[in-house]
């Protein structure tokens, strides 16, 4: 048993009284790993994310513009249900609009049930009851980036 703590204790003397000239033998070893192998690594995964972002597709949601409303025969505007328009402009409008961008005045619907007319901001139909949201929600527009992907015949 006194073999083991001098043992120990030995041991302990090593750790505690370390042997400088070995301690800055490794000095510039323990630089590398424990100040420059962090940054590296984090340069690495900067890039990476940076990569990642760069190559990632994108979306926006088209931008839908009032067009004019078809007419009849006798000039009389002709208008969807369930699609917001203007009387006094005679346009349509996109979904979810509630105001006139030409006039500023507010936008009507038509009842797709009952073909009675309520204001654009109204979800509820006021004769029938029917609850419902207007139109359809735009669509989804990939954006490309101009010219060709960097690389191949575009290098040379």
């Amino acid at each position: 048993m006194a073999d083991f703590w001098t043992q120990f204790l030995q041991l302990l003397a090593k750790i505690v009284i370390p042997d400088w000239g070995t301690v800055i033998a490794v000095l510039p070893i323990l630089l590398v790993l424990g100040v420059l192998g962090p940054v590296m690594t984090l340069l690495a995964l900067g890039w990476a994310a940076a990569a990642v972002r760069e190559h990632r597709g994108h979306a926006r949601l088209a931008s839908i513009e009032a067009r004019s409303a078809a007419r009849d025969v006798l000039g009389v505007p002709i208008v969807p249900p369930n699609v917001p328009y203007c009387a006094r402009d005679a346009l349509l409008f996109a979904p979810r609009e509630t105001r006139c961008s030409v006039c500023g005045r507010d936008l009507q619907v038509r009842c797709p049930v009952d073909g009675t007319v309520r204001p654009a901001a109204r979800q509820v139909c006021a004769a029938c009851g029917t609850r419902f949201v207007l139109g359809e929600l735009p669509a989804l527009v990939a954006a490309s980036p101009g010219g060709p992907p960097p690389g191949g015949a575009a290098a040379a």
